[in-house]
């Protein structure tokens, strides 16, 4: 034993649940980080501010939620094995919660936007309901994806988010040639909502 715990023996099964996370996450940058790289090398760097802070007001939710998430990620799995009952209702509270603070964000955004940012941003205003959309359905996907890493296997998430990465990657730098911002915007929302259905569907299968 050691000061904090017993000593872990990891096997190829760990080995293996730990590839697949660090694979996964990966992924996720695909979806939620990239896309700046996107915006940048088809529109230029004044799109690309105007991107930069409309996203960040999604992260602004992201943040607030924080502490909910730490708490539900280190007992979901408790949850799971001693009342999944209660486990299945934090989780959908969970989503509750994000869903609050996205309208939250919808209500407040003007105000922040100019006490927070130079005149010039304003047109990124219009962006911040898309990111509020994109963020809830984050919560979703998130929240209610527990199915996906039982039985000591989480290669069902790095597989979901490889495909919507995959697809959000070139037809996001297409629509951003054909529709400009706001066809990025779409893509976006369009594959966070795919990502949310598949991590709730397949989830519920396993």
């Amino acid at each position: 034993h050691y000061w904090f715990g017993a000593r872990m023996v990891f096997n190829r099964t760990h080995y293996q649940y730990c590839f697949f996370i660090v694979c996964s996450s990966l992924a996720v940058y695909g979806l939620s980080g990239a896309e700046n790289w996107l915006v940048a090398a088809a529109l230029g760097k004044a799109q690309l501010a105007l991107f930069f802070a409309a996203a960040q007001f999604g992260l602004m939710i992201s943040v607030a939620f924080e502490p909910f998430r730490m708490w539900w990620f280190a007992k979901r799995f408790s949850f799971e094995q001693n009342n999944s009952d209660l486990g299945a209702h934090y989780a959908v509270l969970g989503v509750q919660i994000g869903m609050l603070l996205a309208l939250l964000m919808l209500v407040i955004a003007p105000w922040l936007m100019g006490w927070l940012l130079p005149a010039h941003f304003a047109p990124s205003l219009v962006y911040i309901p898309w990111f509020c959309l994109i963020m809830v359905a984050r919560f979703h996907a998130d929240l209610l994806n527990l199915g996906c890493f039982l039985k000591k296997s989480a290669s069902v998430a790095m597989i979901i988010n490889a495909v919507c990465a995959v697809i959000l990657l070139p037809f996001g730098y297409w629509s951003l040639g054909e529709l400009g911002m706001m066809g990025l915007i779409w893509v976006m929302v369009g594959v966070h909502l795919l990502r949310a259905i598949l991590f709730l569907v397949v989830s519920q299968s396993l």
